[in-house]
């Protein structure tokens, strides 16, 4: 694959962007909810309602150069949403550093 489309019109956060980026797929998405946060400058944002804008989007996904380069930005910034990056922030935001005896899925 070349990159990750999904074009939705209401995406809270975009776990299924973040899990492309872990592979080194750039992200074509729509400017809604959370889309922002979780591609950010891995990928291509697009108005929901511009089919033009999502194929110019996908017309420069075409460009190997343009999809090499914003796949690895994608790539390294999916190590911003692993288990442990998300708690040592949380932790962090709590003021709450490395609590031995916390479960394993915090």
């Amino acid at each position: 694959a070349t990159c990750f489309i999904l074009p939705s019109l209401v995406e809270p956060f975009g776990i299924a962007y973040v899990e492309a980026a872990a592979h080194g797929l750039p992200s074509i998405a729509t400017a809604t909810g959370g889309t922002e946060d979780s591609v950010g400058p891995g990928g291509i944002l697009v108005d929901p309602l511009d089919d033009l804008a999502i194929l110019d989007a996908m017309r420069d996904m075409c460009d190997p150069a343009v999809a090499a380069r914003l796949g690895e930005v994608a790539r390294r910034r999916s190590d911003l949403f692993t288990w442990d990056a998300v708690l040592g922030r949380l932790l962090r935001a709590l003021d709450l550093p490395d609590v031995p005896g916390l479960p394993e899925f915090l």
